[in-house]
């Protein structure tokens, strides 16, 4: 039963009215050359069917040269055969039988007209052609035990109105329809290729999304070959509420859209066109598809029915710029002229192309999905873009939060000296600021970018491992046999835990390496250092940075290594890994006066003015003029540079007048030794939130 459809039929009569006995026989006669795919019939059903007017005749100069062959039973029709002469096939006289059809029982009692159709054959592609709805698959009466589909054509009687539609809900759930393709991938096992999609079921997107699917997947199912597949894909697809919609205003938008699309030249773009109409006319405003073709249609559709089509990464992101708005605002990096936010989903393919690394094999498209996938996937990822002046992409960091710690899936840079230093800022920051307490396992996952990220990683701490790059971090304040109990935490090799010889490191040593771990019965020199808050907001400081007109130094302030130069004075000598304690004092139009940051120190050096420039211009944020203000107009002026790292501003300040109770009498004017005890409860106080 080979029947076709496209518009250029001939000029022939379509009726149901009772017809010469010829012409009867020439309907037997149609049947006859078609019987091994219509089946048995016996003449005298046809005489019965033809004498009830269950007979749509295809005239063509008085002779039938097609039928269409139907019974009525429970206000339902059934359709027993359609058969065309192969002289009109794929003129369109189908369709033309089946609107007679269609219009002569639409009484409003009927509720719709049903077909079986053998799945194998290529008829069985034709019905949802003319809106039949596919139902189910049944099991054939053949001995062969063929498949057969069962399709729907649903009238809009009252009675069945009252059920259509998604029920309204009183929650906030944003209502999306799934194309097929977002459906079948989430049936599969979650991997690099799907992750996109099923980011739709996590959480927490899965519980601000509610998910339909239209009728037409059921069309799609129907089209592929392997039986296995297909009633798994059916079975999948019934998870999700079905869209019903009416008829009339189905057929409506499918008009309206038709233009969109100019010509119907495959299945697959009478499925798209048909999910689109379907979503129209439910009144849901969002349909979320992979489909290229669809996401190009997306502002016509928009337009033309109020149906924004949506990729995976984009309904999330909509979602959770609601939730969270201030993450995708730009926010001023220390009020430099670079800012930081997540990328928003129309720019990720230039994001993409801007830190592609094609000399590293590196397709485009690779990292697209990455990145695509880490903001589909806002609970366990954090995506930052740095730019400048909103134009000039410059670093583009990606971590991911896991159980046992974080790590960095991407990180990428322009590879000039400020892209450089925020980028190590930004990864030292990512991976250290937002700790579980206790063990974290840090990793370096962005292989692509492992040349040019290998000294970051070693300032950062570190260690290559198994062909990637680890540290360990332990955040909290431990004592030494409480650290001793955590690093025996099962499921860490011993070659890790023991980056350093743990045994015979000294407690100082063994803090850096920890960091931010602070041990509580250590004897590590502190010292309490004052530092003008114009050094602070340069060097440190974010917060003062913030409150500064003129905020900091983007090549200075960004580097986790930096320089503070101060007279030679007593004590004239600090110890390497000795803790120093920041405390910003007060200068006009900024008053400060607390304590604000701790650091480690990685060397104290005296020297001229002139050597310790030479030495450390390259990280220091003083200009050749600071230092010889500091040593009276004298290049060979003797004064102390202080290497530092692995600072930590406080949440809460500590402020002077409250210095007492942390054991510290008066405004400090030099380095002043802190004992462990109070730095340990400094550093507790300050923070807590």
């Amino acid at each position: 039963m080979s029947i076709g459809d496209n518009n250029t039929i001939e000029k022939l009569t379509v009726t149901s009215s009772p017809q010469p006995k010829s012409v009867l026989e020439d309907v037997i006669n149609l049947w006859k050359k078609n019987r091994s795919t219509l089946g048995l019939f016996p003449r005298g059903a046809f005489e019965e069917y033809a004498e009830r007017g269950w007979i749509i005749y295809l005239i063509k100069e008085s002779k039938a040269v097609g039928y269409l062959l139907f019974r009525e039973a429970k206000s339902r029709v059934v359709i027993s055969h359609l058969c065309i002469c192969k002289s009109q096939r794929g003129k369109g006289a189908a369709r033309k039988l089946f609107n007679e059809l269609k219009d002569n029982m639409n009484d409003g009692f009927c509720k719709g007209i049903e077909v079986r159709c053998r799945s194998d054959y290529e008829t069985n592609r034709m019905w949802p052609k003319l809106g039949f709805e596919y139902i189910k698959n049944l099991r054939g009466k053949a001995i062969t035990g063929s498949e057969l589909t069962l399709w729907y054509y649903k009238y809009d009687v009252q009675d069945l109105l009252d059920g259509l539609g998604p029920k309204d809900d009183e929650s906030d759930q944003a209502w999306a329809v799934l194309d097929s393709n977002i459906v079948f991938k989430l049936s599969e096992e979650r991997n690099k290729e799907n992750e996109e999609a099923h980011a739709l079921l996590s959480e927490p997107t899965n519980s601000y999304g509610r998910y339909f699917v239209t009728p037409e997947i059921f069309v799609e199912t129907e089209r592929k070959s392997d039986l296995q597949e297909k009633e798994y894909s059916n079975s999948y697809a019934k998870k999700f509420e079905r869209l019903e919609v009416k008829t009339k205003v189905l057929e409506k938008y499918q008009k309206l859209l038709f233009p969109i699309w100019g010509t119907i030249d495959t299945d697959r773009d009478r499925s798209d066109l048909n999910h689109v109409a379907y979503t129209a006319a439910s009144g849901v405003q969002a349909f979320i598809t992979l489909d290229t073709g669809l996401l190009e249609k997306a502002p016509a559709i928009y337009e033309t029915c109020n149906v924004s089509i949506y990729r995976p990464v984009e309904f999330i992101t909509n979602i959770d710029q609601a939730e969270n708005h201030n993450k995708y605002m730009p926010a001023c990096l220390s009020r430099t002229d670079y800012s930081s936010r997540c990328p928003l989903p129309k720019e990720i393919s230039n994001v993409a192309d801007n830190f592609t690394l094609p000399h590293e094999r590196e397709k485009r498209k690779q990292l697209e999905a990455k990145i695509r996938a880490a903001i589909a996937n806002p609970l366990n990822h954090k995506t930052v873009l740095v730019d400048y002046l909103d134009k000039n992409y410059a670093v583009l960091i990606i971590t991911k939060i896991n159980d046992s710690g974080r790590s960095i899936e991407i990180l990428r840079h322009n590879g000039d000296l400020i892209s450089k230093t925020i980028a190590q800022d930004y990864a030292w920051k990512e991976i250290f600021s937002e700790l579980n307490e206790g063990l974290n396992v840090l990793t370096f996952s962005d292989k692509k970018s492992l040349n040019h990220n290998k000294s970051l990683l070693k300032n950062t701490g570190l260690v290559e491992h198994n062909s990637s790059w680890k540290r360990l971090a332990i955040k909290g304040i431990f004592s030494i046999d409480q650290l001793t109990q955590v690093l025996k935490e099962e499921g860490l090799t011993d070659d890790l835990k023991h980056t350093l010889k743990y045994e015979e490191a000294s407690p100082s040593k063994i803090e850096e390496t920890y960091w931010p771990l602070k041990l509580s019965d250590a004897d590590i020199p502190t010292y309490l250092i004052p530092i003008r808050p114009t050094w602070a907001l340069n060097m440190f400081d974010d917060k003062l940075a913030e409150r500064d007109l003129l905020g900091a130094n983007p090549t200075k302030i960004f580097n986790i290594e930096n320089v503070y130069y101060r007279k030679a004075t007593r004590p004239n000598y600090i110890e390497p890994g000795s803790r120093i304690l920041w405390y910003v004092s007060s200068e006009k139009g900024k008053d400060v006066s607390q304590i604000r940051a701790t650091s480690r120190l990685l060397s104290c050096e005296n020297g001229t003015a002139k050597e310790l420039f030479k030495k450390y211009k390259r990280l220091g944020v003083y200009e050749w003029q600071d230092l010889m203000r500091i040593s009276n107009n004298d290049p060979h002026g003797g004064i102390m540079a202080l290497h530092f790292y692995q600072t930590e501003c406080f949440k809460t300040p500590i402020n002077l007048e409250d210095f007492k109770s942390y054991g510290i009498n008066g405004q400090p004017f030099g380095p002043r030794l802190v004992s462990n005890n109070d730095y340990i409860n400094i550093y507790q106080s300050a923070n807590n939130d």
